[in-house]
C-alpha cells in the first residue's frame, strides 16, 4: 500500500485505499463490479505465489490454488485491463534513486497495452525505461494465416517509433535466441526493478506482468 500511496504523490495520481471482505468463490464478481462502478481503466493483481526469506535465500511459497483461480476469473470477466504483479521487492531495501524498467514486447494488443504502460512511467524523471522487441527476421510482411497482418505490424512500427523519444530501445531477432532464457535471464540478471509483459498469444496469468 505504501508503494502506491508513493506512485499517487510522484504521478499525480488519486489513491484511495478500500477494504473488502469476500468469499475466495465470489471475489472476482466483487472485484470487477468494483472496476465497473469506478470505471477504473487497469486492475493490478497479485500474483498467486510470493517470496519468502529461506535459510539458503528466497524461496517461492504458494498462497493457494483458490486465489489463482480468483485471478484467472478476474482476467475472464473484468470490464477494462488486468495486469498480475509479481512482486520480488524494490532495490534491496535500501533508498533506490533511480528505477529501472523492461518492457518485453512481442506485439499484439496486450504488448501494445504492456509499451503504453512502460511509457507513461518513462515521463517520471526517475524511471528509466528500457523496451526490448523481440521479431523475427525471416518473417515477411505479407498475411500468413491467423498471423499478424502487415497493418498490426506497421502500428507497432509507429507506435515504437513514437515512444522511441521516450525509451531506450533494443531489437532481438529471435531466429538467433532462446526466447524462453532471454526472458528469464531478464527477470534473474537484477538490472532491472520491475519487468513488463503483455499476455500474448496462448499466454495465460503468469504471462501478464512480472516485476
Amino acid at each position: 500500500m505504501a508503494g502506491l500511496e508513493s506512485y499517487g504523490r510522484l504521478g499525480r495520481v488519486k489513491v484511495r485505499p478500500m477494504t473488502a471482505v469476500s468469499a475466495l468463490q465470489s471475489m472476482h464478481e466483487d472485484v470487477c463490479h468494483v472496476a465497473e462502478d469506478k470505471g477504473v481503466t487497469i486492475l493490478i493483481l497479485p500474483f498467486y505465489k510470493r517470496e519468502i526469506d529461506g535459510c539458503d535465500g528466497p524461496i517461492s511459497e504458494s498462497m493457494g490454488s483458490g486465489w489463482r483461480t480468483v485471478n484467472q476469473r478476474v482476467m475472464e470477466n473484468a470490464p477494462g485491463s488486468v495486469a498480475v504483479l509479481v512482486d520480488r521487492g524494490l532495490g534491496g531495501g535500501g533508498p533506490t534513486l533511480t528505477l529501472g524498467v523492461c518492457v518485453l514486447f512481442f506485439g499484439g494488443p496486450d504488448g501494445r497495452e504492456a509499451l503504453a504502460l512502460g511509457t507513461r512511467m518513462a515521463e517520471h524523471s526517475e524511471i528509466n525505461v528500457t523496451v526490448i522487441r523481440f521479431v523475427d527476421g525471416k518473417v515477411t510482411e505479407s498475411v500468413s494465416n491467423g498471423g499478424t497482418t502487415s497493418t498490426d505490424r506497421e502500428m507497432e512500427r509507429d507506435e515504437l517509433d513514437e515512444r522511441n523519444k521516450m525509451v531506450d530501445y533494443v531489437e532481438k531477432d529471435i531466429a538467433s535466441i532462446n526466447i524462453m532464457e532471454e526472458v528469464v535471464e531478464v527477470g534473474r540478471n537484477g538490472e532491472y526493478d520491475l519487468v513488463v509483459v503483455g499476455n500474448g498469444k496462448g499466454g495465460g496469468e503468469d504471462g501478464r506482468l512480472g516485476g
